[in-house]
C-alpha cells in the first residue's frame, strides 16, 4: 500500500510527525521546517487521505502502527526516531511505541486520545476533544459527493488557505480538504476510536491497573502535552456546555493525560500555558521546543533520588503551573497532626532539576540528606548510582513504583 509522504532536512535524528483526524501533513510544514534544521522529519498521510491508498482494513491505532512502521523501512529508516502525534494520532504514536519499542527514542503527545480514560471509561470526555469534524453521519453523506460539490460546501468552513503554503502546496491542500476519501477515512477512523473506546468501557479498571506493568511505554519517555485550562473550559462552554460540566471535563481530561504519561517512568506532564486546543498554532514555539528537547534529554533528569518521577509528582506539578488552588488542596492534604502545610510549603522543584532547593516538603527527607552526602553527581544521579544501594532507608520510605524504578537503574536495565 502506498501512502503519501514528505521529507524534509537530514542527520542523525529522525523526528516523525502524527496528525488528528481529518488533519493534513501541511498543518505540521511550519514545526517541519524548524525541525529540520535538527535532523530529518517525516510527514505522511494515513491511508485515505491526500495521495495516500485506501485500505479496506479496519482503521485502528494497531493497524495504523503497522502501517507507518512499515513505510519507515520503505524509508530505509532503522534507527529510533522520535514521534510525536496530535490527537488520534497521539494515541497512534502510543501503540506504534508498544509495539514497535526498538523504533522509538521517545514520544511527544499533544491533547492526545487513550484508550482507557478511567472514571469515563465510554471515552465521554475524550469525545469532547475529539476534533473529528463534522460528525460520522455527516462525514458519510460527504464522501458520496463528488470533489467539486465538497470545494462549494466546505471553502467557507475549512481553514483555506494556509499563508505559508506555496501555490502548488495549496492546491494540494485544497485536493485535501474536498477529497470524498477524505470524509470516509475520517467516519471510519472515529468509528473504530468509538469502538475501542466501547470495548475499553466493559474491561475492570483492576484489570487496567494490572496490565500497567506490561506496558511497553515504560521504559520510552513520554512527554505529555496539555492545553490550558481556562482556555479549555470556555472552548467547552462555546460548545453548549454548562460550567460546572466544563469545569469537570477539565479536571477528567487533565486526568487523562496524567495517566498516559505515568505508563512511562520517564513520562513528563506539560502544561501549555495560554494555549488552546490546537497545539500546532497556538502553541508553536513550546511543541517546538518540547520536540527538539528530546534530541539530548537525559531521560532520568526528573526522577528523585528516591526513584519519584518529578514530573507525575503533584507537588512539582502544581509548583510549575503554578497553581494555587491545587497548592491549597495539597496542604490540608498532607497535613497532619505532627506537622502542617500552608499553601506556600508546596513549593518543590524537584531534585532531579534543582538540586540545591530545599524546603519543608523535603525537610524531614533522610533519603534527601544521605544522597547529598554520598553522591558525586547530585544533578544525574540517584540512589542507584550509589554503591551503598539498596539501603534500610529505601525498605521504610520509598515507594513500590520508586523501589522497582531504582532496581531497574541499578541493574542497568534500562531504556
Amino acid at each position: 500500500m502506498g501512502l503519501e509522504y514528505r521529507c524534509f532536512g537530514d542527520g542523525d535524528e529522525v523526528f516523525v510527525l502524527e496528525n488528528g483526524i481529518g488533519r493534513s501533513m501541511y498543518e505540521w510544514y511550519p514545526i517541519a521546517k524548524e525541525l529540520s534544521k535538527s535532523g530529518k522529519v517525516v510527514l505522511y498521510h494515513r491511508a485515505g487521505y491526500g495521495k495516500s491508498d485506501c485500505s479496506e482494513k479496519t482503521r485502528t491505532a494497531d493497524q495504523i502502527a503497522q502501517e507507518l512502521r512499515e513505510l519507515l523501512c520503505e524509508l530505509h529508516i532503522l534507527k529510533p526516531v522520535i514521534l510525536a502525534g496530535y490527537e488520534f494520532g497521539g494515541l497512534c504514536a502510543q501503540q506504534f511505541a508498544r509495539k514497535y519499542k526498538e523504533m522509538v527514542k521517545s514520544i511527544i503527545l499533544m491533547d492526545s486520545m487513550a484508550m482507557s480514560d478511567g472514571k469515563c471509561t465510554d471515552g465521554k470526555t475524550m469525545n469532547c476533544y475529539l476534533q473529528a469534524e463534522p460528525d460520522i453521519g455527516t462525514c458519510n453523506i460527504y464522501a458520496k459527493k463528488t470533489q467539486e460539490e465538497l470545494r462549494t460546501l466546505l471553502l467557507k468552513k475549512e481553514r483555506f488557505p494556509l499563508p505559508y503554503l506555496n501555490e502548488q502546496e495549496q492546491k494540494e491542500y485544497l485536493d485535501f480538504l474536498t477529497s470524498p476519501s477524505r470524509y470516509e477515512t475520517m467516519a471510519r477512523e472515529t468509528e473504530a476510536l468509538l469502538e475501542a473506546w466501547e470495548k475499553n468501557r466493559e474491561k475492570q479498571n483492576a484489570d487496567i491497573q494490572n496490565n500497567k506493568k506490561e506496558s511497553m511505554l515504560y521504559w520510552i519517555p513520554v512527554n505529555v502535552m496539555v492545553h490550558d485550562q481556562e482556555l479549555g473550559r470556555e472552548y467547552l462552554k462555546r460548545s453548549g456546555m454548562s460550567e460546572e460540566e466544563a469545569d469537570q471535563t477539565e479536571k477528567d481530561w487533565l486526568q487523562i493525560q496524567l495517566a498516559i504519561a505515568s505508563e512511562s517512568h520517564y513520562g513528563r506532564l506539560i502544561y501549555a500555558e495560554n494555549s488552546g486546543i490546537d497545539f500546532k498554532q497556538d502553541a508553536f514555539d513550546l511543541t517546538l521546543r518540547v520536540i527538539r528537547q528530546e534530541i539530548a534529554r537525559n531521560p532520568k533528569e526528573a526522577i528523585s533520588y528516591c526513584g519519584i518521577n518529578c514530573y507525575l509528582c503533584p507537588v512539582f506539578l502544581a509548583t510549575v503551573m503554578a497553581d494555587q488552588k491545587q497548592k491549597e488542596r495539597l496542604a490540608k492534604a498532607y497535613s497532619n497532626d505532627n506537622m502542617t502545610f500552608s499553601s506556600e510549603d508546596i513549593c518543590c522543584d524537584g531534585c532531579g532539576t534543582r538540586r540545591s532547593s530545599y524546603n519543608k516538603m523535603c525537610a524531614a527527607c533522610q533519603i534527601k540528606e544521605c544522597a547529598i552526602s554520598k553522591l558525586s553527581d547530585l544533578k544525574n544521579e540517584t540512589c542507584a548510582d550509589c554503591s551503598h544501594y539498596p539501603c534500610t532507608l529505601h525498605d521504610t520510605y520509598t515507594s513500590k513504583d520508586g523501589r522497582e524504578l531504582l532496581d531497574c537503574l541499578a541493574s542497568k536495565k534500562m531504556l
